[in-house]
């Protein structure tokens, strides 16, 4: 017995001598692992991990990349899918919309003349409601880049506004935005913010985004029964050429925003083609008296139309334009020039 317990005893000894070992190597930095990989096999166990880091880094990149338009990419615009009942939507975020993107000097925007040919010649009448179907159809026959479809919807007391950018030929969401509007008055202000991002992401630089982004109640108006007004009598004009209803619907604009500019450079042409010159004169003026607060697009409308009539760079250089002359308002000019040639037709021998 005695023997059994001086081996036991030995042994236990020799146990904690080993373990102390251990500790001390441990303590000294030179206690490895279970298991560690041999040296040669580190490099070939990396390999894999870079390879899939780059295939995921490369897939993110064009993914990004294959949402971003050019600036020789044309969008149209469709109309609003307005779930909320209120009427004073319909046609009115389309044209809030518009006034928004033309900002962007990156961006370029089919023409409402361009839209309703392209509507004539599909067989549908120019006042067709632009549903992502007719959209799509307009943007593919037009050789346009993408369309951009926008829906309103009131949840709870809260207005949630949704942007979404088309890929015309193959049908794919390039991207989306969304905004909400705490109450019905804040719904332009949701509506800018969230236009400002559609433009970055279809890829206009920050830089240009920042410099060309007047608040959108600022340049249009903060009342939605001016601008639905508003956009009313553009569409007298160009859906149908009533010069007569187009100045009822600018001057019902006026009152809603008696600082509306835009409503009172509405309202020239149709005078000047009903014969109302001195009616024209006072409301060309007054637009150029409000212009001041308008986005540089806007303001430029109505200095170009307030100079004498003639050649439209001639103008913008009468009103110290032409160094503001720049690849946005080239477009707008050309678009001008046409629609003053279609005015002049419209006026009676």
């Amino acid at each position: 017995m005695r023997t059994d317990l001086q081996r036991l005893k030995r042994d236990s000894d020799s146990g904690h001598a080993s373990a102390a070992s251990s500790t001390r190597a441990c303590r000294n930095g030179s206690c490895g692992s279970a298991w560690e990989a041999p040296e040669d096999l580190v490099p070939v166990l990396l390999v894999p991990v870079a390879v899939a880091l780059v295939w995921a880094g490369s897939l993110y990149y064009r993914s990004h990349q294959s949402n971003r338009l050019t600036d020789k990419d044309t969008i149209v615009l469709g109309d609003f899918a307005n779930s909320t009942g209120d009427a004073v939507f319909d046609g009115t975020l389309r044209e809030g919309l518009s006034v928004e993107l033309e900002q962007s000097p990156f961006l370029s925007l089919l023409s409402k003349e361009g839209v309703h040919h392209t509507l004539r010649m599909m067989g549908q009448p120019p006042n067709a409601r632009l549903t992502p179907e007719i959209v799509r159809e307009i943007c593919q026959r037009t050789s346009s880049a993408a369309a951009l479809d926008g829906s309103i919807a009131l949840i709870g007391t809260r207005y949630n506004l949704i942007l979404k950018a088309i890929d015309c030929a193959s049908g794919n969401l390039l991207t989306s935005t969304e905004a909400q509007a705490n109450d019905k008055s804040h719904v332009l202000d949701a509506l800018g913010r969230s236009a400002s991002e559609m433009r970055r992401k279809l890829g206009e630089s920050l830089n240009t985004v920042q410099s060309y982004n007047t608040p959108l109640e600022q340049a249009t108006t903060p009342s939605l029964e001016a601008l639905q007004a508003y956009n009313l009598g553009l569409q007298a004009l160009s859906a149908h050429g009533d010069n007569a209803a187009a100045v009822s619907f600018f001057q019902r604009a006026a009152r809603f925003d008696p600082n509306f500019a835009m409503a009172y450079w509405g309202m020239a042409q149709p005078y000047a083609i009903l014969g109302e010159t001195t009616l024209s004169d006072e409301s060309q003026r007054k637009a150029y008296e409000l212009r001041e607060r308008l986005s540089e697009l806007e303001r430029l409308k109505i200095e170009c139309d307030y100079a004498v009539y003639g050649d439209v760079m001639k103008q913008c250089a009468a009103v110290n334009l032409d160094q503001k002359c720049t690849h946005a308002t080239a477009s707008f000019m050309r678009s001008l020039e046409s629609t003053w040639t279609s005015w002049d037709a419209m006026k009676p021998d």
